[in-house]
């Protein structure tokens, strides 16, 4: 990367150079052909350098976080899909007011276990 940055940069500054009203500063467009150009750039590389460092640093850490969360993401998505299957198990039986699976094993109540179990505590009874 510091190599072409290097190139970009001393392009960057024969440009400036030449919209400079004709002012030749004497910048070249190449990195490694004129020892003054070459100081600049290194000068401002030394001084980008940590900045630079550290945003491929944070780059690789963001990465590694995208992939933790397509990884949640996908897993949440797994877990939703199979609870949602069970949860299809146990349907209410409107007519009679109770889980239709559960019922053949003498639990009448709505909502069954099961469901109790899938939908989380009850944070209302949590605060009596």
């Amino acid at each position: 990367m510091t190599d072409d940055l290097r190139q970009s940069i001393a392009a960057a500054l024969a440009r400036e150079d030449a919209h400079n009203c004709g002012y030749d500063h004497g910048f070249v467009d190449k990195y490694g052909i004129d020892p003054e150009t070459d100081g600049i750039i290194d000068a401002v590389l030394n001084a980008v350098q940590p900045e630079l460092d550290e945003l491929q640093e944070n780059a690789c850490v963001l990465r590694a976080l995208r992939r933790h969360r397509d990884t949640a993401e996908a897993e949440v998505k797994r877990l939703t899909e199979r609870a949602d299957r069970v949860r299809s198990l146990h349907p209410y039986n409107e007519d009679a007011g109770y889980c239709d699976l559960c019922s053949n094993h003498g639990d009448i109540t709505w909502p069954c276990a099961t469901v109790k179990a899938l939908d989380g505590p009850d944070e209302t009874a949590e605060e009596a």
